[in-house]
């Protein structure tokens, strides 16, 4: 079974196997025994035998050899690979596409290419079912296409203006 073992100096990759463990892909010759005592055991490991105690507090491992106290947190394949997905961000979206959210006549385009718009201002106005509905940006940043001009048709989802955010950074 493998192991992905980090005591705060970084993480390594074990895998045991009778008789051995596998560590960052060399193998090393190693023996666990419980002593009769349950709570005790011993392990021989290169060429050195030491006893210890180990248990488990708060999602990590405490383990005593002969005296020293070492802090690990031990994952195994899936609780690794888990914590590797629970880690990755999702990159930040840089370019929002307005779509007309129904089928209807373009009456107005507020902006240009190239414009500056605030979060909130008025871009394109559309008329549907005989009323006005005007479509707002939902953040700052710059006109890069106009979609559509006044008196054209469109349809659900189509894309009427695109704007790549500002100043990404900040958010």
């Amino acid at each position: 079974m493998k192991y992905h073992v980090d005591g705060g100096s970084g993480e390594r990759l074990v895998e045991v196997r009778q008789g051995d463990v596998i560590l960052d892909g060399k193998p090393e010759a190693c023996d666990v025994d419980m002593l009769p005592s349950g709570e005790k055991f011993l392990v021989r490991f290169r060429h050195r035998t030491a006893t210890g105690f180990a248990r488990r507090a708060g999602g990590r491992w405490q383990i005593s050899l002969d005296g020293r106290v070492f802090d690990i947190r031990v994952d195994d394949e899936r609780a690794h690979h888990i914590r590797t997905l629970a880690t990755v961000s999702a990159p930040v979206e840089t370019v929002t596409e307005v779509r007309a959210p129904m089928p209807g006549m373009i009456v107005r385009v507020e902006v240009e290419e190239g414009q500056a718009v605030d979060a909130g201002q008025g871009l394109v106005v559309i008329e549907a079912m005989k009323m006005e509905n005007e479509l707002k940006a939902e953040s700052a940043g710059i006109v890069t296409t106009v979609h559509v001009e006044p008196g054209m048709t469109v349809n659900r989802d189509d894309a009427v203006i695109t704007i790549e955010r500002e100043n990404t950074l900040d958010e």
